[in-house]
């Protein structure tokens, strides 16, 4: 008896749950699709160029960028890689990927962040735009990244975010004129 008035006063409810699962499920399994998330494979498809170094996968707007341009997309991360590795007394192991984006639109609807340039630890990653030669944010960004080895925790990330980007300041100013207090 109590049963079934309360299934019949609750009816509406039940109804507007069906609709909103099966949203919530047609959402999830086409998140690429619709733009919501984009996996790693998606953004290299999209990107198109494909590069493997001696410490990178770069993966770069094919089409969009000259042979010799690309040349000098490789020489300037195997320096940074070479400059940060040695400042910090590290030696990786793993190969970073490093995404490059045509423009900051592109990079926006590829990953989401637009004109923010990302160096990711957790991923081993670094997202930038298209720059000149030397890249403005690319010994930054690139020293977040390989900072995670400077750990010795299971998840090989530093945790104190103030003192990775102190690190990733002072990193900047290997070769600027000036200190990073200045």
């Amino acid at each position: 008896g109590n049963f079934l008035i309360s299934i019949r006063e609750n009816k509406k409810k039940v109804l507007l749950l069906f609709p909103t699962f099966f949203y919530t499920l047609f959402c999830f399994l086409f998140q690429e699709q619709l733009h919501f998330y984009h996996s790693r494979n998606f953004i290299q498809k999209s990107l198109g160029g494909r590069l493997e170094t001696g410490h990178f996968f770069i993966y770069y707007p094919e089409g969009a960028v000259s042979k010799e341009v690309l040349e000098e997309i490789v020489k300037d991360h195997e320096f940074r890689y070479d400059q940060i590795r040695k400042y910090l007394k590290i030696n990786p192991v793993k190969k970073v990927g490093s995404y490059i984006y045509p423009t900051a639109v592109s990079k926006k609807l590829l990953m989401g962040a637009e004109n923010t340039m990302v160096g990711d630890f957790f991923k081993y990653e670094l997202h930038i735009n298209l720059d000149e030669f030397p890249h403005h944010f690319l010994k930054h960004e690139l020293t977040h990244v390989l900072a995670g080895n400077l750990t010795e925790s299971f998840v090989k990330a530093p945790f104190n975010i103030c003192l990775i980007e102190g690190l990733a300041v002072a990193v900047d100013c290997l070769s600027s004129p000036v200190t990073p207090h200045e």
